[in-house]
């Protein structure tokens, strides 16, 4: 059985995946960031901007403020966070 695909169809493939290929070739030579912004803190734990203001008041999670708005959390501090407020089902 023979199936016949267009030139122009096989180019856009071998392009997509070359770039594809160049895109996971460079986020491996680039070094992966210690630190988040503040609206993916927000999302990741799922809290309110002034939840976020709380734990950052009350020392419950480090941050970086490089300016006055703009703050930078970090990965560490926020797996912290979630880790100390695991709750284990009863059946283990």
């Amino acid at each position: 059985m023979n199936v016949l695909i267009e030139k122009q169809v096989i180019d856009n493939l071998v392009k997509k995946v070359d770039e594809l290929h160049a895109g996971i070739v460079n986020k491996k030579d680039e070094p992966a960031s210690d630190w988040i912004d503040g609206p993916t803190v927000m999302k990741i734990l799922g809290v309110s901007k002034r939840t976020l203001q709380m734990l950052k008041s009350n020392g419950l999670i480090e941050y970086s403020a490089v300016s006055r708005k703009l703050h930078f959390f970090s990965k560490r501090s926020v797996e912290k966070l979630l880790n100390r407020n695991v709750h284990k089902p009863f059946n283990l």
